[in-house]
């Protein structure tokens, strides 16, 4: 009898709450860890734990965004865009029971960082039957992330990368430098090298085969055989010998392993009326641009 008596009670309790399960009227049913998940690179993924005894769904995302894919059943979260900005970027999520119960949570995105990303490949294209990669040198190991990014500078047969703007980081390196690019300084992904003489001169100095032209921003070398196949290098500043940065917009400079064996290494020059060979000295640092092995 006194069971009898609970569940008419029970049920008397829901016909008057409007209720139409038992879901519905129970207290505080959702709950959302960790608090905030931080990603940087276009791929990276995190999902967050739900608790919650009833069905839940992602119903909010404030501000909305296009560089971020939510999952709204599971609560797994992924990266689409890179952040190109200067500050890490985030959304609020809110998590709904199916009672009306709420939590929310927050995605952080950092800003973009080339070196922490693996998806960053390079195929290079042939250009006067040279293979060259379509972006500089990021950092130690690592390409740029577009065609059109500065990249990082290099002393000569140094593995530092230094930054193309101010402040200057880390320290600069004034010690002497071995007149020879060893292995182990070179700053190109595995399976690329920093050009040598002879490679370097097959993209500037060969007017039948390679066409040169400067396009506001930076130099375009272009196959004659095969015109689909190019690379631009952008301008970029540099740094002197002591470390200051330099203004590159109207004379560019990239390092070859070229020497003379003392102080002075080589350097394809290039600006608006043509490419040429000069030289640098070892402990001024310009970008580079990789050849395959």
């Amino acid at each position: 009898m006194y069971k009898k008596t609970l569940l008419l009670t029970i049920l008397a309790g829901l016909m008057l709450t409007g209720c139409k399960s038992f879901d519905c009227c129970m207290p505080s049913t959702i709950s959302v860890t960790p608090p905030v998940i931080e990603l940087t690179n276009v791929g990276d993924s995190d999902a967050f734990t739900v608790i919650c005894p009833i069905s839940w769904t992602i119903t909010g995302m404030i501000p909305a965004c296009t560089w971020l894919d939510v999952n709204k059943t599971t609560g797994e979260v992924t990266i689409t865009e890179p952040n190109d900005g200067a500050d890490v970027r985030e959304v609020k999520l809110t998590f709904m029971a199916a009672n009306g119960d709420k939590a929310t949570a927050t995605v952080k995105q950092n800003v973009y960082d080339p070196a922490t990303d693996p998806s960053i490949t390079d195929d290079g294209v042939e250009i006067n039957g040279v293979i060259w990669a379509t972006r500089n040198v990021g950092a130690f190991g690592k390409f740029a992330a577009t065609p059109e990014s500065t990249g990082m500078l290099y002393q000569w047969n140094r593995a530092t990368a230094y930054s193309a703007t101010d402040p200057l980081e880390p320290a600069w390196d004034t010690s002497p430098i071995s007149p020879t690019w060893d292995t182990a300084n070179d700053p190109c992904p595995t399976g690329w090298h920093v050009p040598d003489a002879f490679e370097m001169a097959k993209l500037f100095n060969d007017a039948a085969n390679v066409d040169y032209a400067w396009e506001v921003t930076g130099g375009r070398f272009t196959d004659k055989a095969t015109p689909t196949n190019s690379i631009f290098l952008p301008a970029t500043d540099w740094r002197d010998t002591d470390g200051t940065l330099m203004d590159g917009s109207t004379t560019v400079n990239y390092w070859t392993t070229w020497t003379d064996g003392s102080t002075l290494a080589g350097l394809l020059t290039f600006l608006d009326g043509g490419a040429v060979s000069t030289n640098g000295f070892y402990l001024q640092a310009f970008p580079i641009r990789c050849v395959k092995d």
